[in-house]
């Protein structure tokens, strides 16, 4: 029992020292949280497999690097509306299931928030205002386009 045990700790520790080391910034400055213990604002959230790790020099608010790790900056993140930081978690969360493509990211996210219960008509309108008052320079940083395609995704999920 106590060999499985230790076998299961030393795989996860291993898989968290990767997600630390994958940025490249010292592992000081970075917090990493295995699959299922991560939470924004005191509530849990979950992205599948993915260890998420919370690195200040990141030069954006979220990155999904498609190989088991989600970043998250939390100087960018601290102060932002709950729903917004659960959007760009469940955005970045979103790129493991659909891949490199950011409108398809942004659609995931939007439906899972909808069928999740975390994105109202209320919030997700405060959202949508967020990002096109607050631009924060962000890669992928909202645009007139991105905000129409988001209220599409919106209205059609379930």
């Amino acid at each position: 029992m106590w060999s499985s045990f230790r076998v299961a700790v030393t795989i996860q520790m291993l898989v968290l020292a990767s997600a630390l080391f994958a940025a490249n910034p010292t592992t000081a400055q970075m917090e990493a949280f295995a699959p299922g213990t991560f939470t924004i604002d005191r509530f849990p959230v979950d992205c599948g497999i993915n260890v998420t790790v919370l690195n200040p020099q990141l030069r954006d608010a979220g990155r999904n690097d498609l190989q088991g790790h989600v970043y998250l900056n939390p100087t960018i993140v601290r102060g932002l509306p709950t729903s917004v930081k659960f959007f760009i978690y469940a955005h970045e969360c979103g790129h493991s299931a659909v891949g490199p493509d950011e409108a398809a990211a942004d659609c995931w996210a939007i439906q899972a928030g909808k069928q999740e219960g975390w994105f109202t008509p209320q919030n997700f309108s405060a959202l949508l205002q967020y990002f096109a008052n607050n631009p924060q320079g962000w890669t992928h940083g909202p645009d007139r386009a991105r905000l129409r395609r988001m209220a599409t995704c919106f209205a059609a999920a379930r």
